[in-house]
């Protein structure tokens, strides 16, 4: 199509604006113009989105690293080496849209995601190149990051614009603070809320903080000192809020909320939402 036809407007809206659809599906519309040998570029065209309050924005397709290009998923004991029990994974989150809930766990059934073990990262595809954090404690982290579902957002509430909903799950700049910042935010939520109990949080009678395995554990200690001053909520930064988690302190759904909302603004700030990700 993109040979012979040239695109004159793109139109993505709300389902909102329309009867008996969805409100957060996208409806897209476009009007081209038949002329041959255009050999159109995907990464030249531009849609306009109009949101549910009115409000445009011009949104363009971009090459960016993929989370599914770096991250080996795990099928059974395949990618796995050296096969722990009960080693902490997360769920599969290829899409935006997939609605597994974004949250740690426990033994990764086959198919279902993947483990944090160095195992599961292609490394021959790209390094990630983020100082003092192992690239499977990254891919995990920003596993839960973003779509639906996470921060225990709900499916009609989803942490990403509706235009992106179907679209693969992509990877930031980690040379800024901020997606640094995401996943901090994200390592501390695991603390209030995950299905590995007896690998994630302040464990025995002298509340010694663990994140999986020593490695990966180094690695969130490594986050939240960098990230200590970062705001959570009511006034707390990022170092309180983990003390008070420790003493069991915390007003887990204000947390949950605030976390959820430091961590949109941040996505907003970093541009992630500004292009529709592409192979």
């Amino acid at each position: 199509m993109l040979k012979d036809f040239k695109l004159l407007k793109g139109y993505v809206f709300a389902g909102n604006y329309f009867h008996d659809i969805n409100r957060t599906l996208p409806i897209a519309f476009s009007i081209w113009n038949y002329k041959p040998n255009t050999n159109a570029k995907l990464l030249d065209l531009d849609f306009e989105f109009i949101d549910k309050n009115g409000e445009n924005r011009k949104i363009q397709f971009k090459k960016k690293p993929l989370l599914e290009d770096g991250w080996r998923y795990r099928d059974g004991n395949r990618y796995v080496k050296h096969k722990t029990k009960g080693a902490i994974g997360v769920p599969r989150c290829m899409y935006f849209s997939e609605p597994s809930p974004k949250i740690f766990g426990e033994d990764a059934k086959e198919g279902s995601g993947a483990e944090l073990s160095p195992d599961s990262v292609k490394t021959d595809k790209f390094e990630l190149k983020v100082p003092n954090v192992p690239s499977e404690l990254v891919y995990g982290l920003w596993s839960v990051s973003v779509g639906m579902g996470a921060f225990r957002t709900s499916l009609s509430n989803p942490m990403h614009p509706i235009y992106i909903r179907d679209a693969y799950v992509h990877l930031p700049d980690f040379d800024r603070k901020e997606p640094l910042e995401i996943m901090a935010y994200s390592a501390l939520h695991a603390l209030i809320y995950n299905y590995a109990d007896d690998k994630i949080g302040f464990l025995g009678t002298n509340k010694v903080f663990r994140f999986g395995n020593e490695r990966i554990t180094n690695g969130v200690e490594y986050l939240f000192d960098l990230c200590k001053n970062s705001p959570v909520y009511n006034g707390y930064e990022l170092h309180e809020v983990f003390e008070q988690i420790k003493q069991s302190k915390v007003d887990v759904t204000e947390c949950r909320r605030r976390m959820k909302d430091e961590v949109s603004k941040r996505l907003h700030k970093i541009g992630y939402w500004d292009y529709v990700p592409i192979p």
